[in-house]
């Protein structure tokens, strides 16, 4: 037995502390007489629990970091990982605070009391100062992206819009309704202005935006997974339309490359914009169809796919949008008037006597005279000829910021001009009333052709403007064959976000198979020969089913008969395919569509005398610039 030396009380050879005083003991040495007795052992000193549990809060503030850094890609939903991002920084950083402050009262204490557990303490600042440290880069990154939310917020940019103030970001919202694949949507019955529908339940979700509201084409992705079953175990397909070309490109500017707003992982614009989405300052945000681990450019061999087309979605050479519907435009005419005037209605002979393919309207013009002769007008209207007309230039309206009168828009005033002075048209507006009552074969003279693409032949077999084409006598009376000049657009391309390429291979493979369904599949289970052959049905509803379709691939269109009663069973496929040769992609610029139609404004101003060939290019120039500057 020994003595305390602070109170001199009696110490037993397993005490710790004096049981008088309660104050630490040092040395736990064993008396004498009782070294060789195997009863008798030192004491333990006891672990010092404020160490430990200052450890294991600092460890977790640790824990808490790495979370908060893992959450944006363990957790595919932004909204649950930006919650679980904002939880697991507050917990870390009280975490390391508290850890740390009982770590370092645990190490003095354990040092004071002579007990075990500092190493514990000490691992437990350590582990605080570096939950700290990443805490603090958590908040500074917080703070940047704050930052880059008013950024966005505020951000102002020169998206495209149709006529003046292109270059003014208004704010933008939309609301969203849901539907199943079993819904059919009647575009007529919405005034909403935005709408997704979302087809399949698997885990990953792969989001396309549209701004072109067609419900076949919304309904799309339903007939995908209908073929394609084991896709739709594997993704869900949410397919939103936004209303109106600028709330679109708005709503575009906004999530593109921006981490505060969901993103589209495939987008669609019109062959129109290409000179910004694919050339132009968004064309950043897209991936190459290569990036996707498509065989881009065998496959548009396969497809038979034209240069011309194909060149609307080419970034520094590679293909970052294709489309899959065609605006091949075709002359269609009256093949009783034909027969009458020229002696046949054989389109290839009629081919030839107006020149079809020719880049020239000469011998359309030299008909136009037989035509007038025999009492009949060549066209409804003077516009008809600009429709058709408006690709045949040589270079884009704008180009490196000057505003360009290419010569052969030029020589357009005086083809409109010989038109109206020789009376070869009714003079109509292109789509009033005046100009389908032409259509009709009502209008004040009987009209020999009409020039557009596929969807323009829609209103010979069906009702328009109350009036139902089937009942005419000039239903099956309609013939077509190639135009003098070529007029060809492609429908909407198919873009893909960059990021969803680079964020998740996984899901980037499921995008890159329903876009090339969509772009470059020939098969008949593609998208391209269903719409096509018009067997493409989504829900099995004989309703919803589209008519027979022009697609890009000419090795679809090539594969498909399209006869019909309207055009007295001529197959008008093969001249789609032959007009689509003769057409040329390099006339686009971001301003074309609204620019064009100031231009068919003074073009007839002087085809109708009122000012001189000057006078009405300057008087273009100033209404263009009245909207958007350009360099003379």
């Amino acid at each position: 037995m020994m003595k305390c030396p602070n109170c001199g009380g009696d110490r037993y050879l397993n005490d710790g502390n004096c049981r008088n005083c309660g104050s630490v003991l040092p040395g736990l040495e064993i008396a004498q007489e009782d070294y060789l007795n195997p009863n008798v052992k030192p004491a333990r000193a006891r672990l010092n629990r404020l160490c430990l549990i200052g450890f294991i809060l600092s460890v977790s503030s640790v824990f808490s970091a790495f979370v908060c850094w893992t959450a944006y890609s363990v957790f595919p939903d932004e909204n649950v990982a930006s919650v679980i991002f904002v939880v697991n920084l507050v917990a870390g950083v009280l975490s390391f605070l508290i850890g740390l402050i009982i770590s370092i009262i645990g190490v003095r204490s354990a040092g004071r009391k002579g007990e075990r557990g500092r190493a514990f303490g000490v691992a437990g600042i350590i582990s605080a100062c570096t939950g700290a440290a990443a805490s603090i880069i958590q908040i500074i990154a917080s703070f940047a992206l704050v930052l880059a939310l008013i950024y966005a917020l505020g951000k102002t940019g020169s998206y495209i819009g149709s006529g003046p103030n292109l270059n003014s970001t208004p704010e933008y919202s939309w609301t969203t309704q849901t539907y199943t694949e079993e819904t059919t949507i009647n575009p007529e019955e919405s005034e909403e202005l935005s709408k997704t529908v979302t087809y399949g339940s698997g885990y990953k979700k792969i989001v396309i935006w549209t701004y072109n509201y067609e419900e076949f084409e919304l309904n799309v992705p339903g007939q995908f997974i209908e073929t394609h079953p084991e896709f739709g175990n594997k993704y869900t397909i949410e397919y939103t339309f936004i209303d109106g070309d600028e709330e679109y490109q708005k709503a575009l500017y906004k999530a593109l490359g921006s981490s505060l707003f969901e993103q589209p992982d495939i987008y669609q614009i019109p062959a129109g914009w290409t000179p910004k989405y694919v050339q132009g300052e968004m064309s950043e945000y897209a991936a190459t169809y290569k990036e996707l681990g498509i065989d881009v450019d065998n496959k548009i061999k396969e497809a038979d796919i034209e240069s011309n087309i194909v060149d609307y979605g080419r970034r520094d050479g590679e293909v970052i949008g294709l489309g899959y519907r065609s605006y091949t435009s075709v002359m269609i005419y009256r093949a009783s008037i034909a027969r009458e005037v020229f002696g046949t209605d054989d389109p290839s002979e009629i081919e030839k006597i107006v020149g079809g393919g020719s880049g020239n309207w000469d011998k359309f013009f030299k008909a136009a005279e037989k035509l007038n002769e025999k009492g009949y007008a060549a066209v409804s209207g003077p516009k008809d000829i600009l429709f058709s007309n408006q690709d045949n230039k040589g270079s884009p309206w704008v180009q490196d910021g000057k505003l360009i009168v290419d010569p052969q828009k030029e020589k357009e005033l005086d083809l409109v001009k010989k038109i109206c002075d020789k009376k070869w048209s009714n003079d109509t507006e292109i789509w009033d009333d005046n100009w389908y009552a032409d259509l009709a074969g009502t209008g004040s003279r009987q009209t020999f052709a009409f020039f557009g693409p596929a969807w323009f032949l829609e209103d010979l077999h069906g009702t328009h403007n109350g009036v139902d084409y089937t009942k005419l006598d000039s239903y099956g009376d309609w013939r077509v064959c190639v135009p003098p000049v070529g007029f060809n657009t492609v429908g909407s391309l198919m873009l893909v976000n960059k990021e969803t390429t680079g964020k998740d291979t996984y899901l980037a493979s499921g995008v890159a198979e329903l876009v090339e369904w969509y772009t470059l599949d020939t098969s008949e289970t593609g998208f391209q020969y269903m719409w096509a052959a018009g067997t493409a049905d989504w829900d099995n509803d004989p309703s919803t089913v589209m008519d027979k379709e022009t697609v890009v691939s000419n090795t679809v269109m090539s594969k498909i008969k399209n006869e019909e009663v309207v055009f007295g069973g001529q197959d008008i496929n093969p001249v789609f395919v032959a007009a689509s040769r003769k057409a040329s992609a390099h006339h686009i610029s971001e301003y074309d569509s609204w620019i064009e139609w100031r231009w068919w404004d003074v073009v007839l101003d002087y085809a109708y005398g009122n000012i001189s060939k000057d006078e009405a290019i300057e008087k273009f120039k100033e209404r263009v610039n009245e909207e958007v500057s350009f360099d003379q």
